[in-house]
C-alpha cells in the first residue's frame, strides 16, 4: 500500500459521496465514533490508466498508483539520506498532486453537468495527504502530517452538508482517465488552480494560471496543424490558426484581450480586474474542452471576513 494516498478535508466541501446516512446529525457530536456507514466504499474504481480510486461515503478518498508508472515511487538503492530519498520520491509526488487536483476540478465539472451544482475546488497539497503504513505490531493506519485518521467525528466534519451522486463522481473518473492519457494533467491542474484562486480572491494567481492554461492549449493546437514548425509567440499561433479555421475569430478575439490585459498588469504591477480573472477561467475550461467536450465550470466566490 506504498504506493496509496489518501485525501480526507480537501474533498470535505463536496458534501457525502453518495446517499447522506440517515445518522448524518452526528456531525454535530464531536468525539463520538465514526459510525460503519460512514465508512462504507461507495466507488472503487480501477481506471484503463492504471489508477485505482477508492471513495468512502464520508469523503475519504484514496488514490492507488501501484498501476500507474508515473506516480510510483522509485525505491533505488539503499543507504540513502533523508535528502537523497525524499528527491527520488519528489516527482511521484508531484504526479499524484497533479492527479488529485485535476480530479478537483473534474468532480466541479460533473456536478455541474449532472445537477447543475457548482461545489467550491479545495486545492490539495503534501501536508493533506494521508499515506499507508504500518505498525511493528503488524497493526495498519493512515497518517498524515496532522497526525493519524481518527476514527471518531471531529469538528470538521460539520462542513458536510450536501451530497455527491455516485454517477457524477463515476463521471469526473471516466474523465480524469482521459486526461491522463492525453497527457494533460498540467492543464487541469492550473485550471485547478485558476479555479481556486477566482474563489478566495486571488485575481493574480487566476489570471496567470487561466492563460498559461489557453496558451498551452495554442501550443497543442498549432502542433496538429500544417503550419510552419517551432513555436511562435501566442500572438502569431492565434492569428495563424484563425487564418486556416482552426480558431474562430470570436475566441481569437477573447484570447487577444486576455493576454493584451495580462501583460499590462504584469508589466504595471497592479491587481488584474475581477473581469480578467473570469475571463481567464471561461477561456481556458474552453480550451481545455478538446480533452472533455462537456467540461463545464462556474466561479465561486468566498465571503471575506475579516
Amino acid at each position: 500500500m506504498h504506493e496509496a494516498s489518501g485525501v480526507y478535508e480537501p474533498m470535505l466541501p463536496h458534501g457525502w459521496i453518495g446517499p447522506r446516512p440517515d445518522d448524518h446529525r452526528l456531525i454535530r457530536t464531536a468525539g463520538t465514533l465514526v459510525p460503519n456507514a460512514w465508512c462504507a466504499e461507495v466507488v472503487d474504481a480501477a481506471l484503463p490508466c492504471g489508477i485505482r480510486i477508492i471513495a468512502q461515503r464520508r469523503g475519504f478518498v484514496v488514490y492507488d498508483f501501484a498501476g500507474w508508472s508515473r506516480g510510483v515511487a522509485n525505491p533505488g538503492r539503499r543507504g540513502r539520506t533523508l535528502g537523497e530519498a525524499s528527491a527520488a520520491a519528489t516527482p511521484a509526488l508531484v504526479q499524484r498532486l497533479r492527479v488529485m487536483n485535476a480530479h478537483q476540478i473534474l468532480l466541479h465539472s460533473a456536478l455541474m453537468v449532472t445537477s447543475d451544482e457548482s461545489p467550491p475546488v479545495t486545492r490539495i497539497g503534501n501536508r493533506d495527504l494521508y499515506r499507508w503504513d504500518r505498525n511493528e505490531d503488524g497493526s495498519e493506519y493512515w497518517e498524515s502530517w496532522t497526525g493519524i485518521l481518527r476514527d471518531t467525528v471531529t469538528p470538521v466534519d460539520r462542513v458536510r452538508t450536501d451530497t455527491v451522486p455516485v454517477n457524477a463522481f463515476e463521471l469526473s473518473l471516466a474523465w480524469l482517465n482521459d486526461v491522463v492519457n492525453a497527457e494533460g494533467l498540467i492543464e487541469f491542474d492550473l485550471l485547478s488552480q485558476a479555479h481556486a484562486a477566482v474563489a478566495t480572491h486571488d485575481r493574480a494567481s487566476a489570471v496567470v494560471a487561466g492563460w498559461t492554461v489557453c496558451e498551452l492549449g495554442l501550443n497543442h493546437l498549432y502542433r496538429q496543424q500544417p503550419l510552419p514548425g517551432g513555436t511562435p509567440t501566442a500572438e502569431v499561433m492565434m492569428d495563424r490558426l484563425e487564418q486556416i479555421g482552426a480558431l474562430g475569430p470570436e475566441t481569437t478575439k477573447r484570447l487577444a484581450v486576455v493576454r493584451n490585459r495580462r501583460n499590462k498588469w504584469l508589466h504595471a504591477g497592479r491587481e488584474p480586474l475581477a473581469e480578467v480573472a473570469l475571463e481567464a477561467l471561461d477561456l481556458a475550461t474552453l480550451m481545455l474542452s478538446r480533452i472533455v467536450p462537456d467540461l463545464k465550470t462556474r466561479a465561486v466566490g468566498q465571503l471575506v471576513t475579516l
